[in-house]
C-alpha cells in the first residue's frame, strides 16, 4: 500500500498538463548584506571557490604578532572581537598572549616581515593589501 501511494505521489507532482506552463517562482534578490555573505563566504582569494561554508566548532583563542606596533589596528580588533562575541551563540572569541595558546593567529606587518615568517607566501604578498592564508 505505501508503495502505491508513493508512485501516485510521484506522478501527482511529476506530471503537468501539454502546453501549460510552470509557475515563475517567487524569490526575492538578494540584499547587499546576503550578496557580500555569498562572496566571502564560497569565494577564495587564491585557488578554486568552495562549494560549503566551514564554520568554527571551538572557541577562537587568538595570538596577534605585531600587535604593539600598531595600536589603532589592535583597537580596531577588540571592538571586532566584542561584537562577533555579542552576535554569536556558538562561539566566543578571546585574545592569548602567548602564541602556543592560540589555535588562531594574526599578523600586523608589513609584507617583508610575514613573508619572513611564512616564506610561501612571498609571491603573493607582492600584490596584496591584506592578505589571508
Amino acid at each position: 500500500m505505501r508503495f502505491l501511494t508513493l508512485i501516485f505521489l510521484l506522478l501527482l507532482f511529476s506530471c503537468q498538463r501539454d502546453g501549460e506552463d510552470m509557475p515563475e517562482p517567487d524569490i526575492e534578490p538578494l540584499s547587499d548584506a546576503e550578496t557580500y555573505f555569498f562572496d566571502i563566504a564560497f569565494g577564495t582569494e587564491f585557488g578554486p571557490s568552495s562549494n560549503s561554508v566551514r564554520t568554527w566548532e571551538d572557541d577562537l583563542q587568538i595570538y596577534v604578532h605585531g600587535a604593539e606596533d600598531r595600536p589603532e589596528l589592535e583597537a580596531e580588533l577588540l571592538k571586532i572581537i566584542g561584537e562577533i562575541n555579542d552576535l554569536s551563540t556558538t562561539i566566543q572569541l578571546s585574545r592569548v598572549q602567548m602564541s602556543g595558546l592560540a589555535n588562531f593567529q594574526i599578523f600586523l606587518s608589513d609584507a617583508e616581515t610575514y613573508g619572513d615568517f611564512e616564506r610561501n607566501a612571498e609571491n603573493d604578498l607582492a600584490s596584496n593589501w591584506g592578505y589571508v592564508y
